[in-house]
């Protein structure tokens, strides 16, 4: 049963300005909102698509596979994306040119006045921009194969960017964080909440307001550091000079082993996010962590192994691959998850295979003709 709409209205006419298609749903998958951008997709008007069931608009939502993930969303689980399975059933797929249109979706949990209780807003984004930007991408890669004389590392570079693009098909749009940005900085500037009592109604609007831009911006502020991955090309990097500096400019409480002297890899220019990253998981992580130690030999096959060791607790067995997933751990969990993507531009692998208790030793394979050193130059 539908409740509280028109008190909700207030809220919900900020999500009228944006440039995305927003659709909100109750536990019992009624429309609660459905927003001018929806309409002009999909020719259907709020007015007549309210109140209704929208398992009747698109059957897929009552497939057993979407009913449990929204079934997590509606008691307040984690934001979720769904391919063109869902979306496609809401909007028309073709462009009034006649051209493909590329959408995605993003399903998030919004509360209610009732403990316990969540909506599910929808987010539908059209980035059918985005075949003008793979085709710019392809005739970039095109030339650069013509022009560059490393032929396997520059096609190997430009394939996993080109992967790395067709990720950002589920990225939500930086205009949007734009607007967004500038609807949060406007209700600040408003101070409601100098001007209303705490324990009325048009203050519990307002902060539901700021909770729901805030839930959106969450979403897409992760696109800020994976959009830089690849945009200038590749180079070659002392690892060493990199691990000194960074240890001496922020991490000067430890005592730091460089034994990387010598050796330059070929990288993503954000590869030294990854030293970074090594040096503040062991301080935030280790807990008794004093000591970091970085060391590389060659193995049999010719790669560079760079190890990565500290003094501190280590990694339990069952999350030694865990800690590279995204949003795993304890703060945003995005860390490490990048740290293997901006080695994975230039063929290079990270891993983690301490001993739990003596500490965490993460392991960097640098494949052979993705490093050098000093004598080979």
């Amino acid at each position: 049963m539908i409740t509280n709409i028109n008190e909700r209205e207030e809220e919900l006419a900020l999500y009228d300005s944006l440039p995305v298609g927003i659709c909100v749903i109750n536990p019992e998958f009624q429309v609660l909102f459905w927003n001018r951008c929806l309409e002009n997709w999909s020719g259907i008007k709020k007015d007549r698509i309210k109140g209704t069931d929208l398992r009747d608009k698109c059957e897929k939502l009552n497939n057993t596979h979407f009913q449990k993930r929204f079934e997590l969303i509606f008691n307040g689980g984690p934001p979720d994306s769904f391919s063109s399975q869902l979306h496609k059933y809401l909007i028309p797929s073709k462009l009034h040119n006649g051209n493909m249109r590329i959408q995605h979706t993003t399903v998030v949990a919004s509360k209610t006045d009732s403990p316990g209780k969540y909506n599910a807003i929808i987010i539908c984004e059209d980035v059918s921009n985005l075949i003008n930007e793979v085709q710019a991408f392809r005739h970039m890669k095109d030339t650069a194969i013509m022009e560059l004389n490393e032929h396997i590392k520059a096609e190997n570079t430009l394939k996993i960017v080109n992967n790395k693009l067709n990720l950002m098909n589920s990225i939500t749009r930086h205009d949007i964080l734009n607007q967004l940005t500038v609807a949060i900085m406007s209700l600040n500037l408003l101070g409601i909440e100098d001007l209303i009592p705490a324990d009325s109604k048009e203050y519990k609007s307002f902060k539901r307001i700021e909770s729901a831009l805030e839930n959106i911006k969450q979403q897409i502020n992760f696109t800020k550091d994976y959009q830089d991955m690849g945009v200038e090309s590749p180079g070659w990097y002392d690892i060493g000079r990199i691990v000194e500096r960074t240890g001496r400019a922020a991490f000067r409480d430890l005592a730091v082993t460089n034994e990387l002297t010598g050796y330059e890899i070929y990288a993503d220019p954000l590869f030294e996010k990854v030293i970074y990253t090594l040096f503040d998981n062991a301080v935030r992580h280790g807990k008794k962590v004093t000591g970091i130690y970085f060391s590389a030999s060659e193995d049999n096959e010719g790669n560079l192994n760079i190890i990565c060791k500290d003094n501190g607790i280590g990694i339990p067995e069952a999350e030694k691959e865990k800690i590279f997933d995204r949003g795993y751990g304890k703060n945003t969990g995005l860390g490490l998850f990048l740290s293997r993507e901006i080695l994975s531009i230039t063929g290079i692998s990270i891993t983690e295979d301490g001993v739990y208790g003596e500490g965490a030793r993460f392991l960097i394979t640098v494949p052979k003709e993705m490093y050098r050193t000093a004598e080979s130059l």
